[in-house]
């Protein structure tokens, strides 16, 4: 036990212990940062893949932390704990996925059922109506809750979720009705119901005398009751503020500013509602004017930095953000990366470098190019230092990278070697490696780029990838939780985000089968011919694969391929930035080609049964491959027939803008001109001798989109059949149900 223990710890990075070291502090951010440079030195350090998941399920980012706590596992599997840590991320992201929809569904459909039954149990009307609210059904809930009053009169409560529901459809009068009746029962007196009822009756279209008498005394006897929203001091606004009413907001502290015209943080509450209303320059003229009576609040400085970027006057608003930073006691990393990003606009490429730095170095190690050598005058000490320290160490790292070109790891710490011995420029060339084989967006890669560039005197382009440290750079001003709540949605915006602001990088090459399962057919064909093509020695050649497991050897250590996990961060960037795409299948619903990107959509086979709109499967399921052909540059066809289904099947032959070609099948090339040497290695490959008739078994797909099934009784039946012929079977199983065929240990499938 005692020997585990410290090998174990023996096994631990510097990094690691600082990780942990924060992490007991549940300081998770910082955390992360150590855990994933532990990584980057032990690529095989379970422990490290393990914290740097839980610090992404602590900051609920649950994609990140399963991959993280996978990774874990795959190299400690029998270890329960992390098990139990893995399924929990899978239930947070169940949640993401929209899975408790179908849960609201089912329960919707339970409470109806009991109603048949117990219609007279006001409860049961009560959660209907709760479970309506979240969806939305304003009109249904407001007929629930009716029911449920009727059944029992005396819950003020519900009157007040009827009033809100009845306000939602726009019934104002008729929610001041609710409102009032609550209030009769409410012997609470809170101010928020005193407030709704001031706002339904100021908001009803008739808006007669009575009503805007009674408004303004509902609204006063919610100042009165305040106590949490400190309206007494600010006014009705104050409650606007409160709901997200901002345009009403304006309207209401404008009015107080004549009441208390020297209160700073009125005028900054007025700035904040103009703001969120997207009037750029009034709510920098109040933001200014609340910072002219107290200049003490770093966020006010903020607030005014985001309004000015806004509006593009970059260079004021980097020094907004930059004194926010600079006059807050905690150091906020996102304020000196806006001041960073504003001077950058502004052209200040320098300062905003200087920027950028403070944002991060102090999470940066400091490497030996910011460390002072032995002695200055001694040349041989220093040249013996240098050698050692820094050219024995690149021959290693060069070494080891030609055994394992995919290892993104190796190349980050060549990086921080050339780094280190201040050779700028070839650090940068390592560290931008490390990246295109990183699936995982990692913040300190594009760090140490800007870093290495701003050494070299390159503040612009320094800047260009101090700016990628951050996925969202672009100023949006709107809360960020959702990207942790909908995995759907972050992929979304973070493709988007890349579309935007990606330029096309020439010379480069996607390449995509079967949706990543496998690096095969008509693409990969093209890529046997392109890879040996002279014309294409400048290019570089990005496939997309899921499993690292399934890359061929040959390709492994190719300098000029690269390998990428489909949907990751990676593939994202690739999608948006490389300048030609192949495909033979579809890219996913988020995709949209640029201009200047072109497209080569090769489909995979020719179709003898249903495709398209012919599948019996849900209301146009092919609409996402209907999108890919649309957008297309290139179609491959490989006769007229299978030109039809695609155009025709997919209803898109009227509109279809691009090229397409009948040139037969690139795979079927291959496979037909294959040289002796290789026919004779796929014999062996499957114990088969050169007498022997080979019949290829590859059943057509025959499920639906997106769910697949396996007839394993079926499957089981046709191989008995096959193997009393006189030949060698070789079975191939469609790439939908390849993971289904692996579970069932068939005898004879390998």
């Amino acid at each position: 036990m005692l020997l585990t223990k410290l090998a174990k710890k023996i096994c631990q990075s510097k990094e690691y212990i600082n990780g942990i070291s924060l992490y007991k502090k549940k300081e998770w951010e910082k955390a992360l940062l150590f855990f994933e440079k532990s990584i980057i030195k032990k690529t095989k350090h379970a422990e490290s893949y393990f914290k740097a998941g839980i610090c992404n399920l602590k900051l609920h980012r649950y994609e990140e932390a399963f991959k993280y706590i996978s990774k874990a596992l795959e190299l400690e599997p029998s270890n329960i704990q992390w098990k139990e840590q893995l399924e929990q991320c899978a239930r947070h992201l169940d949640k993401l996925n929209n899975h408790m929809v179908s849960k609201s569904s089912t329960e919707e459909d339970l409470l109806r059922e009991k109603l048949n039954t117990d219609f007279n149990n006001p409860k049961l009307h009560d959660r209907l109506a709760e479970v309506l609210h979240k969806k939305g059904r304003w009109w249904q809930e407001v007929d629930t809750l009716k029911n449920a009053i009727k059944l029992d009169p005396s819950i003020p409560e519900r009157y007040f979720k009827l009033g809100t529901a009845l306000e939602k459809m726009g019934r104002f009068n008729e929610a001041s009705i609710y409102y009032k009746k609550g209030l009769e029962f409410n012997k609470k007196h809170d101010a928020i119901w005193y407030y709704a009822l001031g706002y339904s009756l100021e908001s009803d279209e008739t808006n007669n005398v009575e009503n805007v008498r009674s408004s303004k005394i509902a609204y006063a006897t919610a100042i009165s009751l305040d106590k949490k929203l400190n309206s007494n001091k600010f006014g009705i606004g104050a409650f606007h503020q409160y709901k997200g009413r901002w345009a009403k907001a304006i309207d209401a502290y404008e009015k107080h500013t004549s009441i208390n015209p020297l209160c700073a943080e009125l005028y900054y509450r007025l700035g904040l509602s103009y703001d969120r209303c997207y009037q750029w320059d009034k709510a920098a003229e109040n933001y200014r004017k609340a910072l002219s009576l107290d200049e003490n609040h770093p966020y006010w400085h903020y607030r005014l930095g985001f309004v000015l970027e806004r509006s593009q006057k970059y260079l004021d608003a980097a020094v907004a953000y930059q004194f926010a930073a600079q006059s807050n006691i905690k150091h906020i990393s996102i304020w000196y990366y806006r001041s960073g990003y504003a001077y950058a606009k502004a052209n200040k490429y320098r300062q905003s470098c200087e920027m950028y730095i403070k944002a991060y170095d102090s999470s940066q190690e400091i490497y030996a190019s910011q460390i002072k050598v032995i002695d200055n005058n001694d040349t041989h000490l220093n040249s013996y230092r240098k050698k050692l320290k820094y050219e024995s160490r690149i021959n290693t790292l060069e070494s080891a990278i030609s055994n394992s070109c995919i290892n993104y790891g190796l190349w980050y710490e060549l990086g921080k070697t050339y780094e280190s011995s201040c050779n700028w420029n070839d650090a940068v060339i390592a560290y931008h490696e490390g990246i295109m084989r990183n699936n995982t967006y990692t913040k300190d890669y594009y760090y140490r780029i800007g870093y290495s560039l701003f050494r070299d005197g390159n503040y612009q382009q320094a800047c260009n990838f101090f700016r990628k440290i951050e996925i969202f750079g672009t100023p949006y001003g709107a809360p960020d939780d959702i990207l942790t709540k909908n995995l759907t949605f972050r992929r979304n915006a973070t493709y988007t985000e890349f579309y935007e602001t990606l330029s096309i990088e020439k010379n480069t090459i996607l390449y995509e089968s079967f949706h990543g399962a496998s690096i095969s057919c008509n693409p990969y064909a093209l890529f046997l011919d392109i890879i040996d093509d002279q014309r294409f020695d400048n290019f570089r050649h990005i496939w997309v694969i899921n499993n690292e497991k399934k890359i061929p050897e040959q390709l492994k250590n190719k300098k000029n391929v690269y390998f990428v996990s489909r949907q990751s961060d990676l593939y994202m960037q690739c999608l948006a930035s490389c300048e030609f795409l192949i495909n033979n299948v579809s890219f996913p619903e988020y995709f949209i080609r640029k201009k200047g990107q072109r497209y080569l959509n090769t489909w995979h086979g020719t179709p003898i049964k249903f495709l398209g709109k012919d599948i019996k499967d849900e209301f146009l399921a092919h609409k996402n491959v209907a999108r890919n052909f649309l957008h297309t540059t290139h179609l491959l066809s490989p006769n007229t027939h299978t030109t039809n289904i695609l155009l025709d099947r997919y209803d898109i032959s009227n509109i279809f803008s691009g090229e397409i070609k009948e040139l037969g099948y690139p795979r079927i090339d291959r496979t037909i001109n294959l040289s002796s040497e290789r026919k004779e290695y796929i014999r062996r490959k499957i114990n088969a001798n050169v007498y022997d008739k080979v019949v290829l078994y590859a059943p057509t797909w025959r499920g639906i989109h997106g769910k697949a099934t396996l007839d394993i009784e079926k499957l089981k039946n046709d191989l008995e059949k096959l193997a009393d012929q006189d030949c060698h079977i070789v079975f191939r199983g469609h790439h939908m149900i390849e993971k289904l065929v692996s579970e069932q240990n068939i005898s004879g499938i390998t």
